[in-house]
């Protein structure tokens, strides 16, 4: 299978290898965002991010599968992929825990003041400050119960926070209404 990878995603020189002792026949291409100047017809497998929206997915005649190293699809063709039945898969939940991470970092650093101790550092002064605030018993809302906000509702738990999910989609799920710290909302027009 001819396999076109791009520097979307760092590979080792062994898992290149890899690749190729499964049948691959691996193609590298670093820059995805150049147009390629290599005949893409006989291209059956492609790894990649924004591949497709620099080269025209229609000059892959021979594609038969895609991996995406995002979390979306927004950057593919789906009509030409469900079209063609190219078989495509996402890299979904990759970017969830530090996304949940980066959440819990931007709130801890308002209610703890992070700048205002940043920069009083930076000047050599030592105040204190009195009404910093604690995560502990808030109501926190996640608004997107998918990956990354499953994610950030296990993070603010851990604090001791009330979550509440609300979301498109009903299901059940452990992360909401499992206790009296987790509620989970249904909303089926949001828009």
């Amino acid at each position: 299978m001819k396999t076109l990878i791009t520097g979307a995603f760092k590979y080792s020189k062994e898992q290149i290898e890899k690749l190729n002792s499964i049948g691959c026949e691996t193609v590298f291409i670093q820059d995805e965002r150049e147009k390629l100047d290599i005949d893409v017809s006989c291209i059956e497998a492609v790894i990649c991010n924004g591949l497709f929206l620099y080269n025209d997915i229609s000059k892959f005649k021979s594609l038969k599968f895609i991996q995406l190293t995002s979390a979306g699809f927004d950057r593919v063709d789906m009509q030409y992929v469900k079209k063609h039945n190219i078989e495509i898969h996402n890299a979904r939940g990759v970017y969830s825990i530090p996304m949940a991470e980066f959440a819990i970092f931007g709130v801890l650093e308002l209610y703890k003041q992070g700048k205002f101790f940043q920069q009083n550092q930076a000047e050599k002064r030592w105040e204190k400050q009195r009404n910093l605030s604690e995560l502990f018993g808030k109501q926190v809302c996640v608004a997107g119960c998918g990956n990354v906000g499953t994610e950030c509702a296990k993070r603010f738990s851990a604090f001791g926070c009330r979550i509440t999910g609300v979301d498109l989609y009903p299901r059940e799920d452990e992360n909401y209404g499992t206790n009296d710290n987790f509620q989970f909302i249904y909303y089926h027009n949001i828009n």
